[in-house]
């Protein structure tokens, strides 16, 4: 009896290639999207924390996030574009919502939609759909 030994054609070589090719490609794209988010949430939660935040104005928030910003390599992006500063009470609030899109290939986008409410009560942030479970 005569044993043949089954193995990956030529094109299940290509087609796999092309598949991790394409998955590489979308985590190139999407990676830094997400790393941007994540530096934002964190500069924007560090300055929540920060002594005396509420006694500051609208302009020195302003300005010490941009100057967090250009440290941190974020100058495509302008603060009145990405969020909304204002005042509740005494209390700072911020809406970071934004959406990113970035092109993957030929006429295939990548879109992401960020959004999260700061506050002096929730420095961490709170999401929109945590936000509507709790009743607020």
């Amino acid at each position: 009896m005569r044993r043949f030994q089954g193995g990956i054609s030529y094109w299940g070589v290509v087609v796999a290639i092309s598949f991790l090719a394409f998955v590489l490609k979308a985590v190139v794209v999407i990676g830094p999207m997400y790393m941007d988010y994540m530096t934002l949430d964190k500069m924007i939660s560090g300055m929540f924390k920060e002594a005396d935040v509420d006694g500051k104005t609208i302009e020195s928030f302003r300005s010490g996030i941009s100057s967090r910003m250009d440290m941190n390599n974020i100058r495509d992006r302008k603060i009145d574009d990405i969020m909304t500063i204002r005042r509740e009470g005494n209390a700072f609030v911020i809406v970071l919502d934004y959406e990113d899109r970035k092109q993957i290939a030929g006429n295939l986008d990548v879109v992401t939609h960020f959004r999260k409410v700061y506050s002096s009560e929730n420095p961490d942030g709170i999401k929109d759909d945590e936000a509507a479970d709790s009743g607020k």
